[in-house]
């Protein structure tokens, strides 16, 4: 008799561990990140037997280019997917590279866009997306001197001009940050442009558009044919530091393909997706 018991109390026991590991199994998990404090929270779910997972949206690492890299041609040979680097959101900055922080980050501040006007037709991969490109036309993601225009002193990730910097409040040594922590700048800079200009968000669905921001706001909106630059701007034109007297269009001509003595918004997007980023945009 005192054998059954305990077989029965023993089998009892492990028909309770098995219940209980079956049921942990059938709950899926689900990640949330926290964006301000990049702490991972894990919890199971159960949605009436139907698997509930959280996604996260995020580029394939091989697919932007590489800061060391001085040419970036053949990295973009297809668009942004989604795919195996959750990795860099799921690890503390700590734990990441310069270079994997900025893409982190540049990733958060497109959810971040996206959240703050919701009517933007591109989803937050592309607005991430768009924005690396922005970043690598106008510093080729280079920190310190490398960063600085010596003719106009615009600094920085996105070459805040003199003006612009007092403006924004911008630190004047805004080059020497690491990227990916001159991105809050670069959100602050974002939402006042949009908000000066009254850009209509629910247009912007190009890179070229998210590039306009930064070079020329009131065209960001626009049509493709829309004039950024032309040859009449003399009474425009200023003296630089370099002492140098450069109009808009003479400092830009570079993106007139066909010499006409305008620069559109469509030319500078064939200039920019062609020169480097070809083997995505030819």
């Amino acid at each position: 008799m005192w054998f059954n018991k305990h077989w029965l109390t023993l089998a009892l026991a492990l028909y309770s561990i098995f219940m209980t590991w079956s049921a942990i199994q059938s709950r899926p998990i689900t990640i949330i990140i926290d964006n301000n404090t990049d702490e991972k929270q894990i919890i199971t779910t159960v949605d009436e037997g139907r698997i509930v997972e959280d996604e996260i949206k995020i580029p394939d690492i091989d697919l932007v280019p590489i800061k060391s890299e001085p040419v970036v041609d053949d990295r973009f040979d297809e668009e942004p997917i989604e795919s195996s680097v959750s990795y860099l959101m799921l690890s503390k900055d700590h734990n990441l590279s310069e270079w994997d922080l900025l893409r982190k980050h540049t990733y958060k501040l497109a959810g971040n866009f996206k959240l703050n006007y919701p009517d933007v037709p591109v989803d937050q991969l592309y607005i991430y997306d768009a924005l690396m490109k922005v970043f690598y036309v106008e510093c080729k993601y280079k920190v310190g001197d490398g960063a600085i225009n010596n003719i106009t002193d615009a600094r920085g990730i996105i070459q805040w001009m003199p003006k612009t910097r007092k403006k924004l409040s911008v630190p004047n040594d805004i080059h020497t940050w690491p990227l990916y922590k001159q991105l809050p700048h670069v959100e602050n800079y974002l939402m006042y442009k949009i908000r000066s200009h009254k850009i209509k968000t629910r247009k912007l669905n190009d890179f070229i558009d998210f590039y306009m921001i930064v070079l020329f706001p009131r065209a960001a909106d626009k049509h493709m044919d829309y004039k950024i630059f032309d040859e009449k701007c003399k009474e425009r034109c200023g003296k630089f530091r370099s002492g140098k007297k450069w109009c808009a269009y003479h400092a830009n001509s570079g993106y007139d393909a066909n010499k006409s003595g305008r620069v559109t918004k469509r030319e500078i997007r064939t200039y920019i997706l062609t020169k480097h980023f070809q083997k995505q945009y030819q």
